[in-house]
């Protein structure tokens, strides 16, 4: 479930010029947006109709890793919004992503700009031809524009989208973000080798490609994010051990998107505690795993987690609760897995539904 309470009009200028982007309110006082879009000056965020002065709180500095977080002191703190890394080593075609924008072909009536939504996918290995690791760069993704119509009335331009006086002045920052609810990246140009109705996006996973000497840079736009450990983000497509399974035992039903194991992950002996501690139980038990953003609290519940998945348990999910509106598009997901979604669409039934589905202990 996407809300458009959360997507930012983004103005500031350049050479002179007035310019505008689009850009997402991600978490606390912190708007996502493209690089190209904070290399200016007296930025200024609109949520909600309501204007906020901002400052450039990071960024890349960088074409080849086009991500930058806005810092807007006077806006209102959201909780944040969960995170997902796109596999390029596997072809699939995302469906279903959306992106908030500003174009300057949207617009009332007075001439003010309105929020854009465009449907598109995400082919995941379109261009693919990756730079050495640790370049300080990373390939752009395709996005292809589901309304032809659209872009057949309005063609892409070729390069950047921040520039003023082209229809799709203002797309550049505008976050893509999953069916799940997930933020992947965000807009940066036209995909003009992919065809007239594609843009490119810079997913999150190019964070960890920018050199050793900008771990830092690396480390604010995590933090940002309130990603405590970009290992344990799901990856989209779901790999084999994050679906649905059958054991021995009958049907095992796997939902979510588990966190692979790390390289050279360590078994910890919290795991051990945990499993140790459901198992002493003969109803159901709430347990909490507690301590500092960054001690591994994600990575301990995943190997736990990968230990059911192996032990046959009959129902095994993943549930990310990084917001409300994650928790219940998690949920009724589940729910959706069991059988027991709400038959009108409605998720917030479908998710109060997911923890009573019978026969799944």
């Amino acid at each position: 479930m996407l809300h458009t309470d959360r997507a930012a009009l983004v103005r500031y200028s350049r050479d002179g010029k007035a310019r505008r982007a689009s850009g997402f309110h991600v978490a606390g006082r912190f708007v996502l947006t493209a690089d190209q879009c904070a290399d200016g000056t007296e930025h200024v965020v609109t949520i909600g109709g309501d204007e906020y002065p901002a400052t450039v709180h990071v960024r890349t500095g960088s074409a080849g890793v086009d991500l930058a977080i806005l810092q807007v002191p006077q806006l209102p703190e959201v909780s944040p919004i969960g995170c997902a890394l796109v596999d390029r080593g596997t072809a699939h075609t995302l469906l279903d992503c959306v992106a908030l924008g500003f174009p300057e072909w949207k617009q009332n009536a007075a001439g003010e700009p309105e929020v854009a939504q465009l449907d598109g996918k995400i082919t995941t290995t379109e261009g693919q031809n990756p730079p050495p690791s640790g370049a300080g760069t990373a390939p752009l993704l395709s996005v292809q524009i589901k309304n032809d119509a659209l872009v057949a009335e309005r063609p892409v331009p070729d390069g950047a989208l921040d520039e003023p006086g082209t229809p799709w002045g203002g797309m550049s920052g505008a976050a893509l973000v999953s069916r799940e609810g997930l933020v992947l990246g965000v807009v940066s140009s036209h995909s003009s080798a992919e065809g007239p109705a594609s843009l490119s996006m810079t997913g999150l996973a190019a964070i960890d490609t920018l050199l050793p000497g900008e771990a830092e840079v690396a480390a604010m736009l995590w933090d940002a994010l309130e990603v405590d450990d970009p290992a344990v983000l799901p990856v989209l497509p779901p790999t084999a051990e994050q679906i649905s399974a059958v054991s021995d035992a009958g049907e095992q039903v796997v939902a979510g998107q588990i966190p692979m194991e790390p390289p050279g992950f360590v078994a910890r002996t919290a795991v051990a505690e945990l499993a140790a501690t459901v198992d002493r139980s003969r109803v159901g038990v709430v347990t909490a795993v507690s301590g500092l953003r960054g001690v591994g609290k994600s990575q301990v519940a995943a190997a736990y987690a990968r230990g059911r998945i192996k032990d046959g348990w009959p129902l095994v999910a993943w549930v990310s609760a990084e917001s409300t509106d994650v928790l219940v598009t998690g949920l009724a997901r589940l729910a959706d897995r069991l059988g027991v979604a709400e038959p009108g669409g409605d998720s917030h039934r479908s998710a109060r539904r997911a923890p009573r589905a019978p026969g799944k202990p």
